[in-house]
């Protein structure tokens, strides 16, 4: 590197240019201006004794961002400064200009004729490196001139060298040639083989600082492991300057404090652009929510569109904070289109749930999946009724694992339905222990008529809750009006137990149960219960093994079916044979699952046969 590059006839002595040039090969710099000045400083204490002193200095403004001082004469480095740590630029005179650093500290270069190239340099290298700083603005940028995602690698590696650790050059090519080329807006710490250690996560993050072209930070799963409390408080500081992330994943990240940190949700709060937030999987307990909704969600003044707070360890005290919260708050109770809160401890606070539903006139989806309700709490609210449909719009509902009970579960639910959810058109009521009689389904699907997507997997139904539900869903006689027109997609998955009572040796049969199946895809069921997607998957206590056959071989005269789970019912070759057959001549078919059900190399080769005559199965 040369020390001369940069420099308008700047006469360097033979100490200066042997310490500059050092410092610029270590450091792999080249500069945009090499300048020598007077620094003003202040010495002495007390009013008599303090007075203004020039000492004589140079200054090199790096094209990757170094920031270096030296003292004239000897060319010792007194300062080894980076641009990163700029807070603001001054112009006191055409002959001064003050340097302000986060420090607190300041640098005031005087005695050159310079100082406009000097701020132009300043502002080019902020410009080359931090796109999206302040010191930019005066800049026309063109972003096809700052490379891919906003010239977001370059960046990156200036931060890293200002941190002081080396950058992944596997991050650089996959922001360069994979997520730029792609239009993919998404920075996602899962996109890399290796994930980001701590230090290179704050580098990463602080990068975002001054980068215009992410969208969304998605820190989860393996992405999320070498991360914690340091790398919540810099997402929050990144938040502060950063004017186009949307959304925010930190999903399982291993913290615990940062969560309640006051300056953690100081940093969310200066931030107007966030409308997603997923903070799943997180120890934030009822210390961590208090702090969230007194310091962030109480003071949000933007459309707030998604909140996940699944298995974040909240009790009823918690969640009852929350939603009073966004229920006070109407940038987020009437904007909120997303919420989940599944795997907490709801109890009494299902009353603060129902009433913050009552008022989300924009909520489209809702999951409290196991979160141990009271029932009772969950009813519809008095004067209910005389709210119109269209302001209660939730379409996707998750209530699995909430078991009804005894008494008067269902009747609450149908209550919920009714008077809360009265356009669900996707409802999990896995794990939920419902009622298997005729007048239980009935009163449930009669509280939700417009469902497309029912999942009631995981409920030990039995044969005889089979039969009715199929009784229920396609009436046998004169084709009556269906109870649920517009249903597509059905689970009952692990409802058939092999064996409810240990004591019974003789296995359990569920002929009925599949007659009942093969009626619901018949030809002449479809008018009245049009589903084109059955799952019914078995597990290690769900096996039908050859009852299962009937359900198959229905599928040669059946022209609606287009999607089928049949997993894990061990029922041998003689399953592949049959699919073998089925798929020769079906043409509607085109997910097939049916995997787990003890397939030898023979059945294999009967089931490629007719596979390899089938033109529609995809997958």
């Amino acid at each position: 590197m040369d020390s001369s590059q940069g420099s308008s006839e700047l006469n360097l002595t033979a100490a200066e240019k042997r310490e500059i040039d050092t410092y610029l090969a270590k450091q792999k710099e080249r500069p945009l201006i090499t300048e020598r000045f007077k620094e003003k400083k202040t010495v002495g204490v007390g009013p008599l004794l303090k007075k203004e002193i020039e000492e004589d200095r140079i200054i090199i403004i790096g094209k990757k961002g170094c920031l270096p001082v030296f003292i004239g004469g000897t060319g010792k480095l007194i300062y080894d400064g980076h641009i990163v740590e700029i807070t603001g630029i001054e112009m006191n005179n055409p002959n001064e200009v003050t340097l302000k650093f986060r420090t607190e500290a300041s640098l005031v270069i005087s005695g050159t004729t310079r100082v406009l190239d000097i701020i132009t340099a300043l502002k080019k290298s902020f410009l080359f490196n931090l796109p999206g700083s302040p010191e930019t603005k005066d800049f026309e940028i063109k972003a096809d001139q700052l490379g891919p995602c906003y010239g977001f690698s370059r960046t990156y590696r200036c931060i890293s060298r200002y941190m002081g650790i080396p950058y992944r050059d596997d991050i650089c090519f996959v922001i360069d040639n994979i997520y730029g080329p792609n239009q993919i807006r998404e920075m996602n710490f899962g996109d890399w083989f290796e994930p980001p250690t701590l230090h290179q996560a704050k580098a990463i993050i602080d990068s975002l600082k001054y980068n215009k072209w992410f969208e969304s930070l998605v820190i989860s799963g393996s992405g999320a492991s070498k991360v914690g409390n340091d790398a919540i408080m810099i997402v929050a500081s990144m938040l502060q300057h950063n004017r186009t992330i949307t959304k925010l994943v930190l999903d399982h990240v291993p913290a615990r404090e940062a969560w309640i940190f006051g300056d953690t949700w100081e940093g969310f709060a200066l931030n107007n652009y966030l409308t997603v937030l997923n903070f799943a999987n997180n120890q934030i307990e009822d210390r961590g929510v208090q702090a969230f909704c007194d310091q962030y969600l109480a003071n949000v003044c933007h459309p707030m569109q998604a909140i996940n707070l699944s298995k974040c360890g909240l009790t009823k005290a918690g969640l009852s904070t929350f939603l009073q919260t966004i229920r006070g708050n109407k940038w987020i109770g009437k904007n909120l289109k997303f919420l989940a809160l599944s795997e907490n401890k709801l109890e009494e606070a299902s009353t603060a749930l129902v009433d913050f539903i009552a008022i989300a006139s924009s909520l489209k989806q809702l999951e409290i999946s196991d979160v141990s309700p009271n029932w009772l709490g969950m009813r519809a609210p008095d004067g209910q009724e005389n709210v119109a449909k269209k302001d209660l719009p939730i379409g996707k509902l998750d209530l699995s694992g909430n078991p009804f009970g005894k008494g008067e579960g269902m009747v609450d639910l149908v209550s919920f339905l009714l008077g809360l959810c009265p356009n669900v058109t996707d409802l999990d009521l896995s794990e939920c222990t419902i009622p298997t009689s005729l007048p239980g389904f009935t009163s449930l699907f009669e509280a939700a008529p417009n469902l497309v997507r029912l999942n009631i997997s995981d409920n030990d139904l039995g044969e005889d809750g089979i039969v009715n539900l199929v009784e229920v869903l396609s009436p046998l006689g004169a084709n009556p009006p269906g109870i649920l027109p517009r249903l597509r997609h059905l689970n009952i998955s692990n409802n058939m137990p092999s064996n409810p009572n240990p004591l019974i040796v003789k296995p359990r049969s569920y002929l009925n149960a599949v007659k009942a199946l093969v009626h619901l895809i018949s030809a002449e069921t479809y008018p009245v219960c049009p589903i084109d997607s059955l799952h019914v998957r078995g597990g290690s206590k769900d096996r039908l093994k050859i009852e299962l056959l009937p359900l198959i071989t229905a599928l040669l005269n059946n022209n609606t079916l287009t999607d089928l789970d049949i997993r894990g019912h061990r029922v041998g070759d003689e399953l592949a044979v049959n699919l073998g057959r089925v798929l020769s001549g079906n043409r509607t078919l085109k997910i097939l699952y049916w995997d787990e059900n003890n397939t030898t190399l023979m059945g294999l080769e009967n089931f490629s046969m007719g596979l390899r005559r089938n033109l529609t199965l995809e997958r």
